[in-house]
């Protein structure tokens, strides 16, 4: 049999097998689930929104009725939602069980499941028999209220807002069953809608995580023979797999449930073999070498005489103050000028002859760029050439060889040789504003460096012995250096390159350097300050400028609105940040190789290390709330704040009182980003913001400290939210 027919039957067989059924059907139950748990989270989110009592007190009031009769309104809607969603789950559950499984063990442990869950619980009933009220009867009378009952022997009180039902008006209907009337008689005068859909929710997710363990157990054997299945057709197909770890977060304030095995992913994929064409440094192999020649020439013959046309026509005279003057003498190589000429074509002027100006259009950079990326596609070039360097190589050598009188070196040639004397081991320095280090240290392929008295030193003398003639500027640039960067630190980004490359990756590596380090900046946890720490002129540094003017009176004010934080870090301060999460970061500097969990939490980190460097507080804000997204949401699908707000919670607290703390500052967040600059901070909201970007920062902290521990974002959020069932379970 060919190796084509035992694929097609192979294949075939793993469509028809009990595991790939059993898949199926899960899929297809995850419908009803997910239909009941969406209902469910944004009835509790819009409840828990009205329950917050600044929330409540502003629809209550007399200038917002339309905006609070529509919030009452809207939960109404929801509450019809959930009770629907819940029983089409039951029908559709039970429908599942009878249909694959009625001959099985499986379906008496379901029964027996269901019967001591829900057929006598209290919470169950009350919700399946309002499906029948809100169905039969209509909608029960709901209000908002808004309720303050004083502290016993205080000053104080304790202020509640909400949607509620008057159970008097509940048990005028005859068609409750026992336990549900039992429910209503036990709540009292009033049911909080946010306490029943919360604690239903929470025993049907228990359930259906039950029955879900239930269901693998029984479909071992199923499963074990469909994946021995795909890889003898993996390897039928060249193809291979390999499975991938994965475990539950861990964190200095929980425990964390047993580790889980997930089946493959990419992370231990090996890359794809490179595929660029081997040649020897700085050669080009004959094809190429025929391209960029052929390309040279063709834009050599395009080169023509340009006529500008005068800049002081239908002009003004400028106020502005002369910062030099241009002489002949003082120019020292003809100058590339980019504008328009006198037909209003976008020109590149580059050579001059005489009294005339000669260049291209400027779409020439459009042909450039297209045999700039064949050139690197070589593995030599990729790693060693910027496209600039290739556009300035290419205007030097069409400089030398418009109207050459004698044979000239190939372009090919010039790139080759060109190439050959700028490429070079070089070290970038990228000084990091308002950092201190005490001494060196790696991290990841980088190291961060003091820079230092002596080296300032001794690069002054370089300056001098290579310039005897310009002693004075020389002198005046090595001390405007001392000033601005002496005795901070610098990313040092090592490269065999030639300098705009070198330049360009540097500086592209020592940006995520700085990021990554100033998450980890004692003002990061801080809403109240702003980092300044930042590479040297990218540094955020608000100032405050202003000029009051009065008919005997002038005056001038200009200082900074606070100012800025010096960050040092001693060798124990390093090795302190380098075991709580400095070493882990230190492998985020470059995407390449990451799995999905570590590019997620890479772009977390960057994302709140920004707006750390942010003056303003709201603004600040926007970022921290993006970045806990970042790992907290599976996808953008997912009900954003509900689940940030829960799982915020589960990670940070091990109580249901300290969870509620945490979810309650996470929607104040949610409600000032929502009115963001539509007015003032109170110091309510100031308190409010201080805590969730510590909140936020530990939530980070913990992934990070968990980067290791999982291959996929989901799998990580997954291990987050098993800690509610378990947490109930407790």
């Amino acid at each position: 049999m060919s190796n084509t027919t035992d694929r097609a039957a192979l294949f075939e067989a793993i469509r028809s097998a009990p595991g790939a059924a059993y898949i199926d059907r899960s899929h297809s139950r995850s419908f009803s689930l997910n239909i009941f748990q969406r209902n469910a989270q944004e009835l509790i989110e819009a409840t828990q929104n009205v329950r917050d009592p600044d929330q409540g007190l502003q629809l209550m009031a007399v200038a917002n009725r339309e905006a609070g009769q529509q919030a009452h309104r809207e939960i109404n809607r929801l509450v019809h939602n959930f009770v629907a969603g819940s029983m089409s789950l039951i029908e559709h559950t039970r429908q599942f069980i009878r249909e694959h499984y009625a001959d099985t063990c499986l379906k008496g442990a379901y029964e027996d499941r269901v019967k001591a869950d829900f057929a006598s619980e209290p919470v169950a009933k009350f919700v399946q028999d309002l499906r029948n009220y809100m169905v039969h009867k209509g909608l029960p009378s709901s209000q908002m209220f808004l309720a303050f009952e004083r502290i016993a022997d205080g000053p104080g009180g304790e202020l509640t807002t909400g949607v509620r039902y008057e159970t008097r008006v509940l048990l005028e209907w005859d068609g409750w069953t026992a336990p549900a009337k039992a429910y209503i008689e036990a709540a009292g005068e009033h049911i909080d809608i946010h306490v029943f859909a919360e604690s239903y929710l929470e025993k049907v997710l228990q359930f259906h995580a039950w029955l879900d363990t239930e269901l693998q157990q029984y479909h071992a054997a199923d499963v074990a023979q469909l994946q021995s299945m795909q890889e003898d057709f993996a390897r039928l197909s060249g193809q291979s797999s390999a499975p991938e770890p994965s475990s539950a977060p861990t964190g200095a304030q929980s425990s964390a449930p047993e580790p889980s095995s997930a089946p493959t992913g990419a992370e231990s994929a090996s890359p794809p073999p490179d595929e660029s064409p081997v040649v020897m440094p700085f050669e080009f192999p004959f094809a190429l070498a025929a391209v960029i020649d052929e390309t040279g020439k063709t834009i050599l013959d395009k080169i023509r005489r340009l006529d500008f046309a005068d800049p002081t026509a239908n002009s003004f005279p400028s106020e502005r103050p002369i910062s030099a003057t241009l002489t002949p003498d003082t120019i020292r190589e003809t100058p590339i000028l980019r504008g328009n000429d006198s037909e209003g074509r976008p020109v590149v002027a580059f050579l001059t002859s005489g009294a005339e100006v000669f260049g291209l259009d400027a779409n020439f950079y459009a042909e450039l760029r297209l045999l700039a990326d064949k050139i690197l596609e070589l593995s030599w070039a990729k790693q060693a050439l910027s496209r600039k360097f290739i556009e300035e190589t290419a205007l030097h050598w069409f400089r030398s060889s418009f109207r050459a009188t004698t044979q000239q070196v190939s372009f090919s040639g010039a790139l080759s040789s060109a190439s050959r004397n700028m490429v070079r081991p070089l070290d970038l320095w990228a000084p990091i504003a308002y950092l201190e280090v005490e001494a060196p240290f790696e991290f990841g392929s980088v190291k961060i460096a003091p820079i230092t008295t002596a080296m300032i030193g001794e690069l002054e003398v370089r300056g001098l012995s290579s310039s005897p003639n310009q002693r004075d500027d020389v002198a005046v640039l090595f001390k405007d250096l001392r000033s601005r960067m002496q005795g901070f630190a610098a990313v040092v980004v090592h490269a065999e390159a030639e300098p705009n490359r070198a330049h360009e990756d540097g500086m592209a590596i020592a940006q995520n350097v700085v990021g990554l380090l100033r998450f980890f900046s004692p003002v990061a946890r801080v809403s109240r300050r702003s980092s300044s720490t930042a590479l040297l002129g990218a540094e955020a540094l608000p100032r405050s400028q202003a000029l009051v003017v009065g008919q005997d009176y002038f005056s001038f004010s200009d200082g900074l609105v606070s100012p800025p934080f010096l960050w040092r870090l001693s060798k124990e301060n390093v090795s302190a940040l380098w075991e709580t999460g400095l070493a882990k970061a230190s492998s985020l500097i470059s995407p390449g190789g990451l799995s999905e969990f570590s590019l997620a939490v890479r772009a977390s980190l960057l994302l709140y290390s920004t707006g750390t460097t942010l003056h303003n507080s709201p603004d600040r804000l926007v970022y921290a709330l993006s970045s806990v997204e970042g790992i907290l949401l599976k996808h953008s699908m997912e009900p954003t704040e509900f689940n940030v707000e829960e799982r915020m919670s589960l990670l940070l607290a091990n109580d249901k009182l300290g969870r509620e703390e945490v979810a309650r500052n996470v929607r104040e967040a949610y409600r000032i980003r929502k009115r963001h600059g539509a007015a003032v901070l109170t110091p309510r909201d100031e308190n409010s913001l201080a805590i969730f970007a510590r909140n936020a920062h530990i939530t980070l902290c913990i992934a990070l400290e968990n980067l290791q521990s999982f291959a996929r974002k989901a799998d990580f959020i997954e291990a987050i939210d098993s800690r509610k069932t378990a947490a109930a379970v407790q």
